[in-house]
């Protein structure tokens, strides 16, 4: 259920909510099934947000910033979302009918499941989105309608993703979860867009992780690709320490005991924290220690 405090800061304007958003990062809204029909949310900072089962029907969300988000099932039908940024966002059988989305970020959106029948697209970005078994009879894309039979518009514009890996010699964990997602970011900000996404991990039965990453930009996947590599040996020397090993093994082990871990972002937070105890207290450093590497690797790697 939404969080009654969450929902009430929003209600008292975008102004006031991204001021709390701002000095709260650490916080994941809750605004679960919450209604917002209607709602002025015109530059509002929803990234990461959870708004599964939202009715945000007709609401202004232009320029708002919908990234990561959860919006599976919610209702976005006849919204304005021009210019909204919904790179990354969770759209699993989202109602998005006659909804506007001109100039929106689609960059790796997962809408599988989702209906956007006579929704308008112009120059919206839909780079590597997900669109299985997609819902669209018609679609409105630059002042132009086009009809579609079922299946059809999923056979027409999905893309295959090209995808590249890395293997790292540590079991697989949150540890290695959160590294992907590291080199994700770092790598984005390095090459000034979306160029890479971490798409998951796979355990492997010697101690190893394999990292998976879709390919957003297949004219540098050559600097990417070299890149990736150079990150893995730096992050290899790090995990080389005893200590550091063995605190690797630890919460390989622990992660197994608490669930799917590995790869589960959804994975309810406190659940993990209190499962992992001291070793999830000493993941911050060990990160810390990762994100200097990426950075290492980035900087002085030629242009």
């Amino acid at each position: 259920m939404v969080q009654k405090k969450h929902y009430d800061i929003l209600m008292q304007g975008v102004e006031k909510w991204n001021r709390w958003r701002k000095a709260n990062p650490a916080v994941t809204p809750d605004l679960t099934a919450a209604n917002l029909s209607g709602a002025d949310l015109v530059s509002a900072d929803l990234s990461g947000a959870n708004l599964a089962g939202a009715n945000l029907s007709e609401a202004r969300l232009d320029r708002a910033v919908l990234a990561h988000a959860d919006l599976k099932e919610a209702n976005l039908s006849y919204g304005s979302l021009t210019r909204a940024n919904l790179t990354d966002a969770n759209l699993h059988n989202a109602d998005m009918r006659f909804a506007q989305l001109y100039g929106a970020l689609l960059v790796c959106a997962d809408l599988t499941g989702a209906d956007i029948s006579s929704a308008r697209f112009e120059n919206t970005d839909t780079t590597a989105w997900i669109i299985t078994n997609i819902r669209c009879t018609e679609l409105v894309q630059d002042g132009k309608t086009t009809c579609y039979e079922a299946g059809r518009f999923e056979q027409t514009f999905a893309r295959p993703e090209r995808v590249i890996q890395i293997v790292l010699d540590v079991p697989a964990s949150i540890l290695t979860y959160h590294i992907g997602q590291m080199i994700e970011v770092y790598f984005n900000r390095y090459f000034g867009g979306t160029v890479l996404a971490f798409r998951g991990q796979t355990s492997l039965t010697n101690n190893q992780t394999t990292q998976q990453y879709g390919l957003l930009r297949e004219s540098e996947e050559e600097r990417i690709q070299s890149r990736l590599e150079m990150v893995k040996t730096g992050i290899g020397y790090i995990m080389k320490n005893g200590t550091t090993w063995q605190l690797a093994k630890r919460l390989s082990l622990l992660s197994t005991l608490v669930g799917p871990l590995a790869g589960d972002p959804g994975r309810d937070q406190q659940t993990v924290e209190k499962a992992l105890g001291e070793q999830h207290a000493a993941l911050k450093p060990l990160l810390q220690k990762v994100i200097r590497a990426i950075q290492e690797v980035l900087k002085r790697s030629p242009t």
